[in-house]
C-alpha cells in the first residue's frame, strides 16, 4: 500500500515537475518567439520602406522623362522643323497642330500643350477637359501672351536642352483654384534655333493620378512635403494642399520631434518614420520629400500576431509536456504543417516570379535547360521548343555577333554581364531586353551554368528609333546623321580606314511642289529614299539631310568606289517612272575623308561638289 502511495506521488510529481519545466520552457520559448518576431518585422519594415523609396524614385523619374519624351519628339519632328522654317504656312501650322493634338490625346493626364514664340505670345495652344472627355484646339483670337508669366521668365532663360520643371501645385482657372483639385505640374523646353532663343514648348500635366499611385500603400501612410514642411499630399485628404488652400498644418504640427531632422536631411530613418528625397527628378527647387509612416492598424496588427502567436506557442509546449508519449508525436506533426504552408507559400512566389520574371537558365555549352513562362510569353516560343536549344537558334534578332562574342567571353571567365539584347520573336516580331547574366557555382566553386534575367524595354527602345528617323522617308534624320558623321570620323582616325560620302539633291523638286503639290513631292521623296535603302550596304547610313537633300556614309569605301554607287543611284532614279510627275533627276557630290578633316569641312566639302553638280548641268556625279 505505502509502495503504491509513493509510486502515486512519485508519479504526481514527475508529472507535475514535467509541466513546470514545460512551462518554463513555455515561457521561455515564447518570450524569445515574440522578441525574433519584432525583430523579424522590424526588419522586413526598413526593407519594405527602402524598396518603396527605390520604387518610388524610378516611377517620379520614369514619368517626368517620358513627359520631357514627350517635348523633345516635337522639337525633334520634322514637322516642327517645317513649321519653324515657314511659320506664315497655314499647312505647316495646321500639321503641327494635329501632331500635339494627338500627342494629347494619347495621354489623359496632359490637360494643356502649347508653343509660345520668343515673346511669350502663344502659337499653338491644345486643352483637354479635366475628365479627358473633349480635346480642343484654342482658335487665333483666344491666344494670349503669356511674357509676364512666372514661367515664361524663368524657363525662357535656361540653356538649349534643358528642362524646367514648375512647382507642384494646384491648377487656377480664371483667378480661384479649379475644383475638384486639380494638382498640376508644368514641365517646358526652350527651343533653339542657329543659337537664337525661338521660343517654349510646354506641357501642363494633370498630376491627380500619377500622385496617388505614388502616395497609395497598403502598410504606409505616405506624406509629400515641400521645402518649408508644407503638405503637398497627406493621407488625410483635408490636410493635403496646405500652403495653397489656407490652412497653416506643416510637418512642424505633425511630427515636432522629427520635423527638424526631416527638413534638414536628405534622408531620415528612426525606424518608424522613413523620409527620402524627390530633389533629384522634381528639378524645380521645391526640394520635395517623401515620407512613410506604418499606419496604427498595421502596428497594431502586428503586436496582435506576435501576442496570438506567443500565447499560441506556450500553450501549445504545455499540451506538449502533459503525456510524454504520445504528445510527443504532436510536435513533428504540427511541425511539418508548418512547413508545408510554408512549402506553399515558395511556390506561391516561384510562380509568381515564373510568370512575371524573364529568366532562363543555360549550360556551359549554351544550351537552354530552363525558362520561365514569362520568357516564353515574350518570345512566343513554347518551353518544348526551347529547352536543348541554343539562344542564337530561337533569337534570330539584330544584335551583332560581335555583342555575342563579348558576351561569352565575359561569362566563361566567371564575370556578370549585362547589357542590350535585340531579339526577334516567334511570329517575327522584334522586341528589346536588357539581360543580366550570372555564373552558377557549384560547391566546389566550379561554373556549372548561367542564369539570366531579362526585363522588357521594347517600349523605349522604339522611342528611341522614332527619334532618330524621318517619318516621310524612314530615313535616318538629320540628329542621327550629325551622331553618325561624328561617330565615323572618330573610327576613322583610330583604324586609320577609309570613309566616303555622298549627298544628293533632287532637280528642280521646287518645281514639283508648285507644279503638283507637296502630296506628289513627298512621293517623289518617298521613292528616291526607297532606292537608297535597297542600293546601300547594311553597313552605310542614309538619312535626309533636309527638304530634298539625302546624306549617305559610307565606311570602308574609297572615293572611286562611293562614285560608282552615286552614279548606280543617277541612273535609278533617272530611269524611275514617277507617275504624274514622270521623270525625275538628282544630282551627287562625292568626297572621302582627308587626315584633317572635321565633320564640318568633310560635309562643306561633299556640299561644294553637289554644288559643282548642279552648276554644271544637273544629273551628274562629281567628286571634289
Amino acid at each position: 500500500m505505502t509502495t503504491k502511495i509513493r509510486t502515486s506521488k512519485l508519479y504526481v510529481f514527475t508529472i507535475f515537475y514535467f509541466m513546470l519545466f514545460g512551462l518554463f520552457i513555455a515561457v521561455f520559448i515564447s518570450l524569445i518567439n515574440y522578441n525574433i518576431h519584432f525583430s523579424k518585422n522590424s526588419k522586413e519594415l526598413n526593407n519594405s520602406a527602402h524598396s518603396i523609396t527605390e520604387s518610388k524614385q524610378r516611377q517620379v523619374t520614369a514619368f517626368i522623362a517620358s513627359v520631357e519624351q514627350t517635348l523633345h519628339s516635337i522639337e525633334y519632328s520634322n514637322l516642327f522643323d517645317n513649321f519653324v522654317a515657314d511659320p506664315h504656312s497655314p499647312t505647316k501650322k495646321r500639321v503641327l497642330q494635329e501632331l500635339m493634338r494627338t500627342i494629347t490625346m494619347s495621354n489623359e493626364d496632359y490637360f494643356q500643350v502649347r508653343l509660345l514664340d520668343k515673346n511669350g505670345m502663344e502659337i499653338i495652344r491644345i486643352e483637354q477637359d479635366s475628365d479627358s472627355s473633349t480635346l480642343r484646339l484654342v482658335p487665333d483670337h483666344a491666344l494670349q501672351n503669356k511674357h509676364n508669366r512666372y514661367y515664361f521668365k524663368e524657363a525662357s532663360a535656361f540653356q538649349p536642352h534643358t528642362f524646367w520643371h514648375s512647382h507642384l501645385d494646384l491648377n487656377i482657372e480664371h483667378g480661384t483654384i479649379e475644383r475638384p483639385l486639380r494638382p498640376s505640374f508644368r514641365v517646358a523646353l526652350p527651343i533653339y534655333r542657329e543659337t537664337l532663343f525661338y521660343g517654349l514648348l510646354i506641357i501642363n500635366v494633370d498630376m491627380r493620378s500619377f500622385l496617388n499611385s505614388i502616395v497609395s500603400d497598403t502598410v504606409f501612410n505616405t506624406y509629400l512635403i515641400d521645402n518649408e514642411g508644407y503638405f503637398i499630399s497627406h493621407y488625410q485628404d483635408n490636410l493635403s494642399w496646405s500652403r495653397y488652400l489656407g490652412s497653416t498644418t506643416t510637418i512642424f504640427d505633425e511630427m515636432p520631434e522629427y520635423a527638424s531632422q526631416i527638413m534638414d536631411n536628405k534622408s531620415f530613418n528612426n525606424g518608424q518614420i522613413f523620409t527620402f528625397s524627390l530633389e533629384d527628378q522634381f528639378t524645380n527647387g521645391e526640394n520635395i520629400k517623401m515620407i512613410l509612416v506604418p499606419k496604427l492598424d498595421f502596428i497594431e496588427q502586428q503586436h496582435e500576431n506576435a501576442y496570438k502567436l506567443a500565447l499560441y506557442i506556450a500553450l501549445l509546449t504545455l499540451a506538449f509536456a502533459l503525456p510524454m508519449g504520445g504528445l510527443f508525436a504532436i510536435g513533428p506533426a504540427r511541425l511539418q504543417a508548418r512547413l508545408n504552408n510554408l512549402l506553399k507559400e515558395n511556390l506561391k512566389y516561384t510562380d509568381i516570379i515564373d510568370h512575371y520574371v524573364v529568366t532562363s537558365e543555360t549550360d556551359l555549352r549554351g544550351r537552354i535547360t530552363k525558362v520561365s513562362s514569362a520568357f516564353c510569353n515574350l518570345s512566343g516560343y513554347s518551353k518544348e521548343e526551347l529547352i536543348g536549344k541554343s539562344h542564337s537558334t530561337v533569337s534570330k534578332g539584330d544584335t551583332s555577333s560581335k555583342e555575342y562574342r563579348k558576351l561569352w567571353k565575359t561569362i566563361r571567365k566567371g564575370s556578370v554581364w549585362s547589357g542590350e539584347l535585340h531579339e526577334k520573336a516567334k511570329d517575327g516580331t522584334d522586341y528589346w531586353v536588357h539581360t543580366t547574366i550570372l555564373p552558377e557555382y557549384d560547391e566546389k566553386h566550379k561554373l556549372v551554368y548561367y542564369t539570366a534575367i531579362s526585363y522588357d524595354i521594347t517600349d523605349k527602345k522604339r522611342v528611341e528609333t522614332l527619334s532618330k528617323i524621318d517619318t516621310l522617308t524612314q530615313l535616318g534624320n538629320r540628329a542621327m546623321l550629325d551622331n553618325e558623321l561624328t561617330s565615323e570620323i572618330e573610327r576613322v582616325r583610330r583604324y586609320t580606314s577609309s570613309l566616303s560620302v555622298i549627298m544628293l539633291d533632287i532637280d528642280h523638286f521646287k518645281q514639283i511642289n508648285d507644279n503638283y503639290g507637296h502630296l506628289k513631292g513627298d512621293e517623289v521623296l518617298q521613292k528616291i529614299s526607297a532606292i537608297i535603302k535597297s542600293s546601300i550596304r547594311k553597313t552605310d547610313k542614309a538619312g535626309r539631310w533636309g527638304g530634298e537633300e539625302f546624306l549617305i556614309l559610307c565606311p570602308e569605301t574609297t572615293l572611286d568606289n562611293a562614285a560608282v554607287l552615286a552614279e548606280n543611284l543617277r541612273k535609278q532614279i533617272e530611269l524611275l517612272d514617277f507617275g504624274e510627275v514622270c521623270r525625275q533627276t538628282a544630282s551627287f557630290g562625292v568626297t572621302a575623308y582627308q587626315e584633317t578633316d572635321t565633320v564640318s569641312t568633310l560635309v562643306n566639302r561633299t556640299d561644294r561638289a553637289l554644288y559643282q553638280a548642279k552648276e554644271t548641268g544637273r544629273n551628274r556625279v562629281v567628286t571634289l
